[in-house]
């Protein structure tokens, strides 16, 4: 229902119907859409499962990865290795992370792999029909997600009780962000953003503490700070000081 009202405002915001699209810029947006609807079934399917610092961080080797294969310097596999290294501390092989849902790990990695689409999809789709894409891309991911989450949920989809909370979720979780990000984004480098969007398992974690009281231990805190590392030094080894149209999430 989150993506849904999300997908009601940034219509609202965005008009997409003012512009023409072209067959080509449809082909790229429904993939894009598809992305977001993946993306956010994985991850909400995950923080189920596993604390939300741990499964955003995981989910930041999507966007890794990304960035991986714009470089062939030998720099970036040593940073690719120490995400490696951040992962595997997370997988439930160790004494301190076997406690960890692995169903909610590989559910982690498939919204990493659901962001890295988001990412290549949104970008091309963002280049044909500009920033409307957001809206149409929202509208056709609710449309994705709808009937599973009545098939999930059944009636409880409804809830009235549950319709003010899910609108400030939604409000706040993909909304305001999206609309922020497309007034900011094509102001700021992609080394600045895609440096602050390495934070984000960090912000994550704090807000799993303070709102869900979830606690990490200290080694996977070091496991999250790997990946934090990794993915701040992929992105300053990149020289390229081009902007970026939109590369965030909705969780």
């Amino acid at each position: 229902m989150a993506v849904i009202f999300s997908a009601i405002l940034l219509v609202l915001i965005f008009k997409p119907w003012r512009k023409v699209m072209t067959k080509k810029a449809l082909k790229y947006i429904f993939l894009y859409g598809i992305s977001i609807g993946c993306m956010n079934l994985a991850f909400y399917n995950a923080i189920a499962r596993i604390p939300i610092g741990i499964a955003v961080g995981i989910e930041l080797t999507g966007p890794i990865v990304v960035a991986m294969c714009s470089s062939r310097k030998v720099l970036d596999f040593i940073w690719l290795g120490v995400a490696i290294v951040g992962l595997a501390m997370l997988l439930p092989i160790h004494q301190a992370s076997n406690h960890l849902d692995p169903i909610g790990i590989l559910y982690a990695l498939l919204a990493g792999s659901g962001w890295a689409c988001y990412i290549l999809f949104g970008r091309k789709a963002s280049a044909l029909h500009g920033s409307s894409s957001v809206a149409i891309g929202s509208v056709i991911a609710s449309c994705f997600l709808f009937p599973i989450g009545i098939w999930q949920t059944g009636s409880a989809m409804f809830s009235l009780e549950l319709i003010p909370m899910v609108f400030v979720v939604s409000l706040l979780a993909s909304a305001i962000p999206y609309g922020l990000d497309m007034m900011a984004l094509p102001k700021l480098p992609a080394k600045t953003f895609s440096t602050l969007m390495s934070l984000s398992p960090v912000f994550a974690a704090l807000s799993g503490l303070i709102v869900l009281h979830e606690q990490l231990t200290y080694y996977q805190w070091l496991a999250i700070v790997f990946i934090i590392i990794s993915s701040m030094g992929t992105v300053l080894a990149i020289s390229q000081p081009t902007k970026l149209k939109s590369t965030r999430p909705s969780n």
